[in-house]
């Protein structure tokens, strides 16, 4: 998409296109609503705020890992399925 278009589309009142599912917050949005969790309650769980979580999600904040620890806790999951980047296959 060109950067006109996707200016277009800002200025038309939309949302810029979101990035590719391939970093920390998007994957913990991604789990969060999977598991029907509202900002609220993964944050009871973990032991963080709502902000620090919807920044987080938004990715314009980056956690300390000891906090990535406690949200993947809170999700049930391993820290390492969060920070993981998805590989790309290499065509042979």
């Amino acid at each position: 998409m060109t950067k006109a278009k996707r200016h277009a589309i800002f200025v038309k009142g939309g949302r810029p296109p979101k990035p590719a599912m391939g970093n920390f917050g998007s994957r913990v949005r991604e789990r969060r609503l999977k598991l029907g969790l509202t900002l609220r309650e993964l944050g009871e769980l973990a032991g963080l705020s709502e902000s620090e979580l919807s920044l987080i999600e938004r990715n314009e904040r980056s956690p300390r890992f000891e906090t990535g620890m406690k949200i993947a806790q809170a999700l049930g999951m391993k820290a390492e399925d969060l920070y993981r980047t998805p590989r790309r296959k290499v065509p042979a």
